[in-house]
């Protein structure tokens, strides 16, 4: 019985014309039961081998795919994905008859309109990012003559002597009096700055540290704040001006960003030039993220209102890895001037299916394509072995261990028995035990609401039957071990005496 041995396999020869070989592959591709082609380039070099160039295609459309998902992942936009194998073979042939009306190819469509997009949404990413980044500048120039502003108004002593400096020159390096830097940097930087400030001035310059946020360069709304620093340093004038080159070459090995300082008199203005230019860089940034998100809407899908839509990336995605398996597969076959050769294993029960589908094809496209007994012989068939919701993950732990040779017993039926038993030895407890057998209980009653939903117990569904014997085992051998959560109790007494031995004088 194939319950206890993995089934029987037959090798067949397959000869599809050239022309089609690709719809041939898609539909032995569709069948489940079994269908394993033997490579008979096995000795060529990859490079050399017939699709190689297909497959190298459908690798730069994959890079390209990647690249836009890429980008709507930094955007904050998701795509919608393909709940089922269904939905996305009914769209695929969708398009693909709607393509052959105008006697187009499907792969070659998706090339080069992901080629397109990937150009156009490169585009609208740079501009959103120059844009951001202008922005950004302008926030922070504002940021530093606005603290300066507010210095001004208090009348520190630093502004005090900053204001005398700018009445007698408007000049960063002054002949007298004291020069001023004024910039951003980094807010983990400020203490390494401050020290080296102080080792190449040897105390001569003052700089002083303030409090800024700002938003990350990125499109996503809910953009988590940067915090940076604020800095101005004061330092002693001189016609040389060595102190204020070395000062400025500390700003620029901490990355800073450093701005020019306009007079007392001035600052009112700059300060409203600034919150003008501000505002009209927003609307541009504003508008340039309206735009990607106005080309990317219609093929990224979208669920409004439990409205689900399939994106179209999605579908181009799953379209051109079905396509590198079949070239994958089309690999292993020899390529003769009207067909393609190839030798499969088939199991022996699926084989007159799948040859009645071959049949089929033929008749619809008007080419012969058909199967005929291979003359290899002392070939090892490959391990097949069926198996439902129950036994699935058994075979998998039995797979981790070593696959079944073709023929031989399968071990993972009677594991079904005895991995739970053994677990329960292991993990004996009547709470523990309880507890599992309780969650599996709720993943086994409500199989089909879990399944529907977007719940994380999808992914335990699988394991729902090995949970439900192992807690099963758990809570009963917990019984026999008289453990509650890991506290002993003495529920059924004992048929052993406990016998206490006194010392005897």
């Amino acid at each position: 019985m194939s319950i206890f041995r993995s089934v029987e396999m037959v090798r067949k020869k397959i000869r599809i014309p050239r022309e089609h070989a690709v719809e041939f592959m898609d539909e032995l591709g569709k069948n489940t039961e079994g269908v394993e082609f033997i490579d008979l380039n096995k000795s060529n070099q990859e490079g050399k081998k017939n699709f190689y160039d297909q497959i190298k295609l459908c690798d730069d459309v994959e890079k390209k795919l990647s690249n836009i998902e890429k980008v709507c992942e930094n955007y904050g936009k998701e795509i919608s994905r393909y709940q089922t194998y269904i939905h996305f073979i009914q769209d695929m042939e969708f398009e693909e008859r709607n393509l052959k009306r105008e006697k187009k190819d499907l792969f070659d469509t998706i090339r080069v309109e992901i080629s397109k997009d990937e150009e156009k949404i490169l585009e609208l990413v740079n501009s959103h990012q120059n844009i951001s980044e202008n922005l950004n500048y302008i926030k922070e120039k504002k940021a530093v003559y606005d603290q300066i502003a507010k210095l001004i108004l208090s009348g520190s002593e630093e502004m005090l002597n900053y204001q005398r400096q700018k009445r007698g020159n408007d000049e960063e390096v002054g002949n007298s009096g004291f020069n001023t830097i004024a910039g951003i940097i980094k807010a983990e930087d400020e203490v390494k700055m401050k020290r080296m400030i102080f080792r190449v001035s040897r105390g001569r310059a003052s700089p002083s540290f303030f409090e800024l946020s700002m938003p990350k360069l990125s499109g996503k709304e809910d953009d988590e704040k940067v915090t940076k620093k604020i800095f101005l340093i004061f330092s002693p004038g001189g016609q040389e001006n060595i102190l204020m080159q070395k000062l400025i070459k500390v700003c620029d090995i901490y990355g800073a960003s450093r701005f020019g300082i306009p007079k007392t008199d001035e600052m009112r203005s700059e300060i409203a030039q600034l919150n003008s230019d501000i505002n009209e860089k927003e609307g541009f940034l504003k508008s340039s993220k309206t735009l990607l998100e106005d080309f990317l809407r219609e093929k990224i899908g979208s669920t409004i209102l439990g409205d689900y839509k399939e994106s179209k990336y999605d579908l181009y995605k799953n379209y051109i890895k079905k396509q590198k398996y079949l070239f994958h597969e089309l690999n292993k076959c020899i390529l003769t001037d009207n067909f393609i050769e190839g030798e499969v294993w088939v199991t022996e029960e699926n084989f007159p299916k799948v040859e009645e589908e071959i049949k089929r094809l033929s008749s619809d496209l008007s080419m012969t394509a058909n199967f005929s007994d291979s003359s290899s012989k002392n070939l090892t068939p490959p391990t097949h072995i069926k198996t439902n919701e129950l036994t699935w993950v058994y075979q998998e732990i039995t797979n981790a261990y070593g696959v079944p040779r073709y023929g031989e017993i399968n071990p993972s039926l009677y594991s079904i028995i005895t991995f739970p038993f053994l677990f329960g030895i292991m993990f004996g407890d009547i709470g523990h035990g309880g507890l599992l057998l309780l969650f599996a209980l709720y993943l086994v009653l409500k199989h089909d609401e879990i399944k529907s939903s977007d719940s994380p117990l999808k992914l335990a569904l699988k394991a729902r039957y090995i949970l439900l014997f192992m807690g099963i085992s758990a809570h009963y051998m917990g019984w026999m071990y008289n453990d509650f959560l890991s506290i002993p109790i003495n529920l059924f007494g004992t048929c052993y005496v406990n016998v206490r031995l006194y010392k005897l004088f």
